[in-house]
């Protein structure tokens, strides 16, 4: 089976760069044919290096002017519990990021709303999803580092 080598990195690079990018763009810079690159890109997707390709939206534009990290303390960590929470968040569509943590807190949330009354109402809800004991809020003020990918 084959393995990822210096061109398919040199590929995930561009792409995580700007996705759109042409394969003849990409040919051109990795100096390799356009026919090479996809079928490359086609193996990437594949074996899952790439898992989709999405837009970047600007929050401001879309009127989002909160970015909230919630994290969560849950009375019961059970399976059937944790499965519950999963399909109850999941309804909630201004939580865009939900990760399972270690430590204290078990859940971390990335919440973007469009002021702090719409927050407090997807705090209330969140608050009301069973096995919940406590939340905490954090608000970002600015973004330090955008997440744009793998440093390779």
């Amino acid at each position: 089976m084959r393995k990822i080598d210096d061109v398919d990195i040199a590929i995930l690079k561009i792409l995580q760069a700007d996705a759109d990018k042409s394969q003849k763009e990409i040919a051109s810079i990795i100096c390799r044919s356009s026919t090479n690159v996809g079928e490359r890109i086609k193996w990437l997707k594949s074996q899952n290096y790439i898992l989709c390709t999405r837009a970047i939206l600007n929050p401001k534009m879309l009127n989002i002017e909160i970015i909230a990290h919630m994290v969560l303390t849950l009375t019961d960590n059970s399976a059937s519990a944790l499965a519950n929470f999963d399909i109850e968040i999941h309804k909630i569509k201004e939580v865009c990021k939900c990760d399972y943590m270690t430590g204290d807190d078990n859940i971390e949330l990335t919440i973007l709303t469009t002021d702090t009354t719409a927050y407090y109402e997807i705090e209330s809800l969140i608050k009301g999803i069973d096995k919940v004991k406590k939340t905490k809020s954090q608000f970002i003020l600015d973004e330090i580092i955008t997440y744009s990918g793998f440093n390779f």
